[in-house]
């Protein structure tokens, strides 16, 4: 992914669409592996451009907003994260009347913020309504549907509603399956999510089960030191407990 802004840097320029689009998609990446000060800078680069190219009101200005407020929010700036979102949600819902990929994706970190924040009903509705957004855009088996069937089956899981949890972290797991691949690590994510869940309904054996499998395809595909990897890890040492 760096190779590529590079490239496009020296043979575009930094002011590019393509650029900052590279700038942007490099941003995302270095949140997903817990560079976050790396990832602050980059978001705000693409910020930036985007606002100088397009206006305030740009949606791909207001999707790198969102972006940025997710964030904030794994840095622990609820309330820098709760107003770049909320103006993203704006930004998106004007763009888009009738729905598009982007306001869902917004709408949903929206709902880990809420989530993060502990307001349980606001992330409830808002975790639903990125579902519904997802649903009306793509098909069932689209891979942005498991996305929002994780975070929404972790949250049922955390609230103590394991059905729930489990009916969602369930399809997460077809939908991964699906796509089956040996780098596929969104799928070991969601093996170890419903092994958790499992585990708490003193299902031990295929809590185990799905716990292993996800955390090895997680230590092959993210390495030992990933968050991912970690977390998989330390539910795998407590099965049951």
């Amino acid at each position: 992914i760096r190779e590529a802004l590079e490239m496009r840097r020296r043979v575009l320029g930094d002011d590019h669409p393509h650029t900052v689009a590279s700038v942007a998609i490099y941003a995302v990446y270095l949140q997903e592996v817990g560079d976050f000060e790396g990832a602050l800078r980059q978001y705000e680069v693409a910020l930036v451009r985007r606002r100088q190219a397009h206006g305030d009101d740009h949606p791909l200005y207001g999707s790198s907003l969102g972006r940025y407020g997710d964030l904030l929010r794994e840095m622990g700036d609820l309330e820098g994260a709760r107003s770049a979102l909320v103006q993203a949600d704006g930004i998106l819902r004007a763009a888009y009347p009738g729905g598009h990929n982007r306001l869902a994706a917004n709408t949903l970190m929206h709902a880990q913020l809420a989530d993060a924040g502990g307001d349980a009903a606001l992330a409830e509705s808002l975790y639903a309504d990125a579902l519904s957004q997802y649903e009306a855009l793509v098909a069932p088996d689209h891979p942005a549907i498991a996305s929002a069937l994780l975070y929404y089956g972790e949250f049922h899981t955390r609230q103590g509603e394991l059905g729930a949890g489990e009916t969602a972290l369930r399809r997460a797991v077809a939908i991964w399956s699906g796509r089956r691949s040996e780098r596929n690590w969104r799928l070991g994510a969601a093996q170890s999510a419903l092994g958790d869940n499992l585990g708490r309904q003193k299902r031990c054996d295929a809590s185990t089960a799905l716990l292993e499998q996800g955390h090895a395809t997680l230590l092959a595909v993210r390495g030992p030191a990933d968050r991912y990897t970690r977390r998989a890890a330390d539910r795998l040492a407590s099965i049951c407990t």
